[in-house]
C-alpha cells in the first residue's frame, strides 16, 4: 500500500481548506491512514475549518492537531520525527495574482521531502480521469526511473478510484534541439511516441491513452489536463534555484497557476522508497 501511514493536511484558513480536508479524509477512509492537522496563517479564519474537522466521523482517526506560523520549518521538523507518506493542501487561488514574493504552495513544491497534493477541485475523482505527465525522451535515467515512478503511482491511484489512466508527453520545440536530424516536428513526436510506447509496454500499460504534444511541459499539459477534464495530474519535479527558481518557478508550479485540476507531486528518490516500488 502507497499510504500506509500518516497524512500531513496543512491549513491556511479559506474555502480552499475545506477542500483539502475532504480529499484528505476520503483517502485516509481509503487508505487506513491517519491524519494530522497544521494549522497555519491568521486564526481568525480557522473556526470554520474548526467545524469541519470536529464534523469528520470515526473512520479517520486524528493523529494530532498543531498549529504554527513557520510552516516549511514545521514541515520539515515533522518529516524528521516521524515521516509521513503525503502533505495535502488546498491550493491558494491567489496564486494568479501580481506578487514578488514566492507563494506558500511553491515554497512547498520545492522544500517538501514528501510527495505533496495541492486540492482545487471539490469534486471526487472516482470514475474521472487520471493524467501521468512524463518525459520518455530523457537521456537521464535518474528521470526515466522517476517518470516510471510517477506511472505505477497514477495507476494506483486510478485503480482505487476506479479511474481511466492516460499519459501525456510535451516534446521539446524542434529549435531546441542541436541536431537538424531531429528538427522536424513529425520525427520528433514519432520518437516520443516510440519511447513513450516502449516505457509503457514494460510497464504492462499498453491500452493508456497518450497525448503527445510539442511544449513548454506547462501549457501543452495543461492543455491536455483542460481538454480531457482531469481530475488529477501526477508530475514529478525537479525545482529551479536561484533568481531563475524565484521567477520562473519550477514546471508543475506553472501548470498549478493554470488549471483548477488537483496536482500530486513527487520529487526525485522518494517514489521509489515507498513500499509499492519494492
Amino acid at each position: 500500500m502507497l499510504f500506509n501511514k500518516r497524512i500531513l493536511v496543512v491549513l491556511d484558513g479559506g474555502k480552499h481548506c475545506i477542500n483539502a480536508i475532504n480529499r484528505a479524509r476520503t483517502m485516509a477512509s481509503k487508505t487506513g491512514c491517519e491524519l494530522e492537522f497544521l494549522w497555519f496563517g491568521d486564526p481568525s479564519d480557522w473556526h470554520t475549518v474548526e467545524e469541519k474537522i470536529c464534523a469528520l466521523d470515526n473512520s479517520c482517526q486524528i493523529y494530532r492537531q498543531a498549529s504554527t506560523t513557520q510552516v516549511l520549518d514545521t514541515v520539515q521538523q515533522l518529516w524528521q520525527e516521524d515521516h509521513f507518506a503525503l502533505l495535502v493542501k488546498g491550493s491558494d487561488p491567489r496564486h494568479n495574482s501580481q506578487s514578488l514574493l514566492t507563494p506558500t504552495d511553491w515554497q512547498l513544491l520545492r522544500k517538501t521531502p514528501c510527495p505533496i497534493l495541492l486540492v482545487k477541485r471539490q469534486q471526487s475523482w472516482s470514475s474521472g480521469n487520471i493524467l501521468a505527465a512524463i518525459n520518455p525522451l530523457s537521456s537521464k535515467e535518474h528521470q526515466l526511473k522517476h517518470d516510471r515512478s510517477v506511472l505505477m503511482l497514477a495507476a494506483f491511484i486510478a485503480r482505487q478510484e476506479d479511474a481511466s489512466l492516460q499519459a501525456v508527453v510535451a516534446t521539446e520545440s524542434p529549435m531546441q534541439l542541436a541536431d537538424p536530424e531531429f528538427m522536424v516536428p513529425e520525427l520528433i513526436k514519432k520518437r516520443a511516441r516510440t519511447a513513450a510506447d516502449t516505457m509503457l509496454t514494460d510497464m504492462n500499460l499498453t491500452t493508456l491513452p497518450l497525448h503527445i504534444g510539442e511544449g513548454p511541459a506547462e501549457y501543452w499539459i495543461a492543455q491536455v489536463a483542460g481538454e480531457q477534464e482531469a481530475a488529477l495530474i501526477v508530475i514529478s519535479s525537479r525545482a529551479r534555484s536561484g533568481i531563475k527558481g524565484a521567477l520562473l518557478g519550477n514546471t508543475a508550479e506553472q501548470i498549478l497557476d493554470r488549471l483548477d485540476t488537483d496536482v500530486l507531486v513527487l520529487r526525485p528518490g522518494l517514489a521509489e522508497q515507498m513500499p509499492m516500488y519494492h
